[in-house]
């Protein structure tokens, strides 16, 4: 999991006083928003503990969602959804295609729902290299 933490950290610096993000949460660290209000601080030790946290269910989640087919996903690959639903929520996640492709073995066409991501203007830099990952 560290190179999946490596790579959300790469494109989100830590938050140690909490602010509103564009969906109008409080968070702190790189995006917990769980019991966080105005006032709310966190250490950068903590903000990397949320951080794997987050990633763990993240992969709880990848491994609910696709079972046996989990183990066949590569590196690059599992690193790539890991940040796309750090980016967009599981919510949103399930409802795309990505998933159902993704268990039909349909990588390429999987792959090619990134750049929806990307159309929307959601950190596409990012997004670019999940697509270049997958």
């Amino acid at each position: 999991m560290k190179d999946r933490i490596e790579f959300i950290q790469k494109y989100n610096k830590p938050v140690l006083f909490a602010q509103k993000n564009l969906a109008g949460f409080w968070y702190i660290g790189y995006n917990y928003t769980i019991n966080v209000y105005n006032g709310s601080t966190c250490t950068l030790e903590q903000a990397n503990k949320l951080l794997f946290k987050q990633v763990q269910v993240i992969n709880n989640q990848l491994v609910n969602l696709f079972g046996v087919s989990y183990p066949k996903l590569k590196k690059k690959q599992l690193i790539a959804l890991t940040s796309l639903i750090f980016t967009i929520g599981i919510d949103k996640f399930v409802q795309s295609n990505i998933p159902r492709l993704v268990k039909e073995g349909e990588l390429v066409e999987a792959r090619k729902q990134f750049a929806k991501y990307a159309e929307l203007g959601i950190l596409s830099r990012r997004i670019k290299e999940e697509i270049e990952l997958f």
